[in-house]
């Protein structure tokens, strides 16, 4: 059987493009045990890691540094018996006050880079450095050639309930 040159490039446009899907970046990720408890103050055990298949722990974990727990009166609380392994972390959450809690960790930048009068590439801020955006005005200069500016934001939250759901933790943050 022979098949004509349309259909092989309509398939090895179809390959290329399956195979490109693949290819996409890693994926931080928080998921607990359970999403909606009952009980006295019932606990929750989350698995948390940065992967290239959603929810299969198999790049690295991911870090509590950061993670911010928000109870239903919107307080901060602490997480217990917190373990970074090689693939993923795990953690527990007592839910002692009934409603809906959200686990978060959200992140942000602020970077530029453009060319010096002598040509030459300029980046801000330095490699290890950690952007202040009160330092940007002062350390970018207004009319660089080639001047780029990059502001990124990372949400991660997942949301879980004992007893009653409440709508506290959802109150926007305006920001990300």
């Amino acid at each position: 059987m022979k098949i004509s040159t349309p259909l092989t490039a309509l398939l090895s446009i179809g390959m290329v493009l399956g195979a490109s899907f693949n290819a996409s970046a890693h994926r931080a990720w928080i998921v607990p045990s359970s999403t909606n408890l009952s009980g006295e103050a019932p606990w929750v055990t989350f698995d948390a890691a940065v992967s290239n298949s959603l929810f299969v722990p198999e790049h690295v974990a991911l870090r509590t540094k950061g993670l911010k727990v928000h109870n239903p009166e919107g307080k901060l609380v602490e997480i217990a018996n917190a373990h970074t392994g090689k693939f993923r972390t795990t953690f527990d959450l007592n839910l002692v006050t009934e409603g809906t809690y959200k686990i978060a960790m959200a992140s942000g930048g602020l970077s530029a880079s453009w060319k010096d009068a002598e040509g030459k590439r300029k980046r801000w801020p330095g490699r290890g450095q950690t952007a202040n955006d009160a330092d940007f005005a002062t350390a970018v200069p207004k009319k660089a050639d080639s001047l780029l500016v990059s502001r990124s934001f990372r949400r991660i939250e997942t949301f879980v309930t004992a007893g009653e759901p409440t709508d506290t933790v959802f109150t926007p943050v305006t920001q990300g």
